[in-house]
């Protein structure tokens, strides 16, 4: 065995200590962590948990579902962008990723349309998508889009995916963002009936 080789797994071994992987994951940028999980396969299954632990977008998991993901027609002013959404539930590749997910931002950027909402909620009622998931949070102001009136509020399709993404492992639903905690404004940002539904949605969970 060379010295190179033996340094190559001295390497490796370290990225199997789950501390020294956590803080080495957690220092470098999450697209570094990416491009590790391309060097093999030992690699690939000891960053995998520490690269989906939080997901802030929902096109990431819906397009691992055959099915689902991102179509977009040509117009004479701008894309028109549709998701589409799966109305059955292959979750065989899904399933590689979706358990280490623990913290869910379902953004949804530039999205003009949702095809397939109504099938999709009734196949995720029965299943967990997100087995360990452990905090489920509304979008911030600038990654979803917002009425401009008076009161500011989310749109219904946030709740959607919400009410898509609920699991029994949740420990906190956080139904405002940050800046919208600090704020000191009388902005209502989650109406009643939104709220309503989705507590419903919580109760039958």
């Amino acid at each position: 065995m060379t010295p190179s080789t033996i340094t190559e797994r001295a390497a490796l071994k370290v990225f199997g200590i789950p501390e020294l992987a956590h803080l080495i994951c957690g220092t470098i940028g999450k697209g570094d962590n990416v491009n590790l999980l391309r060097v093999c396969r030992q690699l690939f299954h000891d960053i995998l948990p520490f690269v989906w632990e939080d997901v802030d977008e929902a096109n990431i998991l819906v397009s691992m579902i055959p099915g689902g993901g991102i179509i977009t027609y040509d117009s004479d002013w701008s894309p028109y962008v549709v998701m589409q959404l799966p109305d059955s539930l292959d979750l065989t590749r899904f399933k590689i990723y979706a358990p280490h997910v623990k913290r869910f931002t379902p953004s949804a950027l530039h999205v003009d349309e949702y095809d397939g909402w109504e099938r999709f909620l009734l196949c995720t009622q029965s299943i967990d998508l997100l087995p360990n998931l452990e905090t489920l949070c509304l979008p911030a102001l600038d990654n979803t889009r917002y009425t401009h009136s008076h009161h500011r509020t989310i749109e219904a399709d946030t709740i959607k995916w919400i009410t898509a993404f609920l699991s029994t492992s949740l420990q906190t639903l956080e139904l405002a963002p940050p800046e919208v905690r600090r704020s000191n404004g009388d902005e209502l940002w989650l109406n009643l009936p939104l709220f309503h539904g989705l507590m419903k949605s919580v109760s039958q969970k």
